[in-house]
């Protein structure tokens, strides 16, 4: 990049000043306390050898552990890395207490059950088979009718 060298008095020292000063400052804010554009903010940034995108803070993902700076396209940016890890954290894999299965479900429904001390199934065909057999006719022969 070509750097010219015509800038009002004092600007390209002061940006620099104001960088070095302040690394989380937009190029905006520095232009504005310069009054020149940002587009100049960062001609003079990169002609000094400074960075010209301001410092992000960093964030652990609760997920997956990864490091990783925010975007504005992630609504929950300063938990999750990404909406799949948004997605496992809020809901968990679980098994079937009848056939083993492993399944996603949210993570307010499986404490609510485990609150009430109900079981945790996959479907209604797992929870119909418990049912059957531990409430219903399995589980008391003594009321099935007999012919006579």
């Amino acid at each position: 990049m070509n750097c010219p060298q015509v800038v009002k008095s004092g600007c390209r020292e002061k940006v620099i000043e104001l960088r070095r000063n302040n690394p989380c400052a937009t190029q905006s804010w520095i232009g504005l306390h310069c009054g020149v554009s940002r587009q100049r903010v960062e001609q003079i940034l990169f002609c000094g050898g400074l960075p010209t995108s301001h410092y992000r803070t960093k964030y652990v993902c609760a997920n997956c552990r990864k490091v990783f700076s925010p975007t504005r396209s992630i609504s929950m940016s300063k938990i999750f890395c990404c909406r799949r890890c948004h997605y496992e954290y809020y809901n968990p894999l679980t098994a079937c207490e009848w056939c083993g299965k492993l399944f996603r479900d949210k993570g307010s429904s499986i404490v609510a059950r485990a609150n009430r001390n109900k079981h945790i199934f996959c479907g209604d065909k797992c929870n119909g088979a418990y049912m059957g057999k531990h409430y219903g006719f399995a589980a008391h022969p003594e009321n099935i009718r007999r012919r006579a």
